[in-house]
């Protein structure tokens, strides 16, 4: 029997410990983002510039010398062109006939008008889960990592 207990062999259960990452999404905030875009009408009230012009004819039937005709010109805010005709007579000669006359006037004038100008809000709404009140991870949404 003696032998019996030295033959017989004992066996030991060996552990071992493994180590497995998982990951899982917690919602901690959430962020909500609106815009608006309002339309607002305003009066625009400037002045406009208008330009008339005003054409008068004077006659003037006066003899200019042939090499030294007149030529258009500006007398303040009017432009004065020379019109010419050759005339025959014994001798040839320039004739002014007639000069015309354009007068210039700027006048300010009331334009009032409604303009539509936009802008645009947003507004940005940032709330926290609270970890008191925040519901355990569902253990079906996480990812492992080996």
């Amino acid at each position: 029997m003696a032998d019996q207990q030295h033959d017989e062999r004992r066996t030991f259960p060996v552990t071992e410990e493994a180590l497995v990452v998982e990951r899982q999404t917690v919602e901690v905030g959430a962020v909500r983002v609106s815009g608006n875009t309002e339309t607002r009408h305003v009066i625009v009230d400037e002045p406009v510039f208008v330009e008339e012009l005003h054409v008068e004819r004077s006659r003037i039937d006066r003899p200019v010398t042939l090499h030294a005709p007149p030529v258009t010109r500006t007398e303040g805010d009017t432009t004065v062109i020379p019109i010419l005709e050759e005339v025959l007579v014994v001798e040839k000669r320039l004739m002014l006939r007639e000069e015309v006359r354009i007068t210039r006037t700027r006048r300010a004038q009331a334009a009032r008008q409604v303009v539509p100008l936009r802008r645009e809000e947003v507004h940005v709404e940032r709330s926290t889960a609270d970890p008191a009140t925040r519901s355990p991870p569902d253990p079906t949404q996480t990812d492992q990592q080996e």
